[in-house]
């Protein structure tokens, strides 16, 4: 992993733009569905991710193989893979359903791989999920801690409306996937 850094730093200086880069990094992201090999490291994620971690909730391996097998939540997670390697999984999304209403319960990326965009794009790909579901809105909440200020606006920044703001929280909310900020066009994505 250090090496696959190291190389990465030394193409960013070869690069005649941030964008360059990230198109020479070859990036793919890949999506999966929670499963009973990713379950342990999706609950890690919600553990221990601190900075890019909009709810901070955290669930144990059981909560998170239940809300795996419900029918009224989906549980997405997210391999970064560049020419250098793969970051393994490094993003997680639960989303739960009711009625024509999705909520973003938990959105939570490693620090590792941020910078590149990663977020936007899982989040765009996560969005037109539930559009295709035949969800009407998405609700979105941040709900801050000493160590998640840096994403207080992400959701914003991505498009959706606020809707609520007080110290405890903030709320957001999406109707049309064409509300939705562009995703970076430099990922080639991967699904099942």
């Amino acid at each position: 992993m250090y090496r696959a850094e190291t190389e990465r730093k030394e193409l960013s200086k070869t690069s005649a733009s941030i964008e360059d880069y990230y198109r020479s990094l070859e990036m793919s992201l890949v999506i999966g569905k929670g499963d009973s090999f990713s379950i342990p490291r999706i609950s890690q994620l919600t553990q221990k991710t601190n900075q890019f971690n909009l709810t901070a909730r955290r669930y144990s391996e059981a909560e998170v193989a239940d809300f795996c097998n419900s029918d009224g939540i989906d549980v997405f997670h997210l391999r970064l893979v560049d020419r250098f390697g793969d970051s393994g999984i490094v993003g997680v999304a639960i989303i739960k359903y009711s009625h024509d209403e999705a909520v973003i319960d938990s959105f939570i990326l490693s620090c590792r791989v941020l910078g590149r965009g990663v977020e936007n794009a899982f989040l765009n790909f996560c969005c037109n999920k539930m559009f295709e579901r035949g969800t009407a809105r998405i609700i979105a909440q941040y709900l801050p801690t000493r160590k998640n200020t840096q994403t207080s606006d992400f959701y914003a920044r991505a498009g959706f409306a606020q809707t609520k703001c007080s110290n405890e929280e903030k709320q957001f909310m999406l109707n049309s996937p064409k509300e939705l900020a562009k995703a970076p066009e430099w990922f080639k994505i991967t699904y099942g």
